[in-house]
């Protein structure tokens, strides 16, 4: 029987950065395009649609599952301004 527990895991690896750690949840991942629409010349009958820019989500790691990933967490908290103590 699978252990359910152990099958949501996320490890976030940053290119060239390093590890981040395992968390349990991940929300955020998501991209969208922007569709730019082109008439075709000779017949008019067509418009194509062609995918454009693409916007990212910005990504939220919540619980973390061991100690690494708690003091990614209260590096960040601390880098904008929270102290971890304190909240």
């Amino acid at each position: 029987m699978p252990e359910f527990a152990l099958a949501l895991r996320f490890h976030i690896v940053i290119d060239d950065k390093g590890s981040l750690g395992s968390w349990s949840k991940c929300d955020g991942l998501t991209v969208e395009y922007e569709i730019q629409e082109y008439q075709e010349g000779g017949q008019n009958d067509y418009v194509h649609r062609l995918p454009g820019r693409c916007k990212y989500q910005n990504i939220k790691l919540t619980r973390p599952l061991d100690k690494t990933s708690a003091d990614v967490a209260s590096l960040e908290l601390a880098h904008n301004g929270f102290l971890a103590g304190g909240l």
